[in-house]
């Protein structure tokens, strides 16, 4: 049950050593672990960028046009002044969604996507602390059963490093 908490206490103290990743594999656990903490820059960014976009307040702009139209004397031409502010507001409107859409849709994918490569990750960590503990049983007694669990632990960890390589 806490085989691999043992494990890992063991390695800690240098009572045992950790299997090494293959080298294609260590390079993408590597380069996932750099890329996290920019991953994670890079979505407060999307989400700041996503604030500031729904907190532009461009109405004000419309009430100050209403109001001169109101006061002046050529108030037929800020009538059809802010006729073209309300369409250009419309059309902003409209692309401050879409943006905001794509925004939304590129955040998705990348919490996703982070979130099934640490998935992935750590399937492959609890594999290898797996096989180092089958190894180890296998080591301090030599049995049918406990080279049976080595083999079986071994191909899953294979496995598991397959599958890393794949996502």
């Amino acid at each position: 049950m806490f085989s691999r908490l043992k494990q890992k206490v063991k390695e800690k103290t240098g009572r045992a050593q950790a299997t090494a990743y293959p080298d294609d594999v260590a390079a993408l656990v590597a380069y996932f672990k750099d890329t996290a903490s920019r991953v994670k820059t890079l979505n407060s960014s999307v989400s700041e960028i996503t604030d500031m976009i729904k907190n532009q307040k461009r109405e004000k702009g419309l009430d100050v046009i209403q109001e001169l139209s109101q006061s002046g004397n050529s108030a037929l031409k800020l009538e059809a002044l802010v006729a073209n502010f309300q369409k250009r507001l419309q059309a902003e409107t409209e692309a401050t969604a879409k943006i905001n859409n794509e925004i939304d849709k590129f955040k998705t994918y990348l919490s996703a996507e982070c979130k099934a490569q640490g998935h992935v990750l750590s399937e492959l960590n609890k594999r290898r602390l797996d096989m180092d503990v089958a190894l180890g049983a296998y080591n301090d007694n030599d049995t049918e059963q406990n080279k049976l669990k080595s083999e079986q632990a071994q191909r899953d960890y294979e496995a598991s490093c397959a599958k890393s390589l794949d996502g």
